[in-house]
C-alpha cells in the first residue's frame, strides 16, 4: 500500500519515489478502460514489475492473495492489456498483459527477464 500524498507527476505521468528511484505508475483501470480516482483515495495497492532496467508500479484495486498456479488461459475479450482469463482457486480472474502495460509505461522498453513482487510502503 502506499499513501496517495506520495504519488507525484513527472512528463505526464505517475509516478513515485521507489528505492531510490523514480518509478513510474500505471492505474490498470485506466489501461483497461476504467478509472482510477486517486482524491477519493488515501492509499493504493501496487504490484512491483522490476528488470533490468527499472521498476514500473501496476496500481490496482487490491491484492486478494498471492499464488503460484499453472493457468489455463482462455481469450474471452480482444480488450488490449488482457491475455485472457484463468479459473485461479475456483474464481475467474482477468490476467493482466503486464508487458504491454510496462512498455506504455516506458517507452523505447522491450522484454527482458523480470519479476513481479508485492509492494509494501
Amino acid at each position: 500500500e502506499i499513501p496517495v500524498s506520495r504519488i507525484e507527476r513527472a512528463g505526464g505521468r505517475l509516478v513515485v519515489q521507489y528505492r531510490g528511484q523514480i518509478m513510474p505508475l500505471v492505474p490498470v483501470a485506466d489501461a483497461l478502460g476504467g478509472h482510477l480516482d486517486l482524491a477519493a483515495r488515501e492509499q493504493v495497492s501496487v504490484v512491483v514489475h522490476t528488470d533490468t532496467v527499472g521498476s514500473v508500479g501496476f496500481v490496482v484495486d487490491g491484492i486478494h492473495d498471492i499464488v503460484t498456479e499453472s493457468l489455463e488461459l482462455e481469450r474471452i475479450s480482444a480488450d488490449p492489456g488482457l491475455l485472457g482469463s484463468a479459473v485461479v482457486q475456483g474464481r475467474v480472474v482477468d490476467i493482466v498483459d503486464a508487458a504491454s502495460l510496462v512498455a506504455a509505461a516506458r517507452p523505447g522498453w522491450t522484454p527482458g527477464p523480470a519479476r513481479t513482487e508485492e509492494v509494501v510502503a
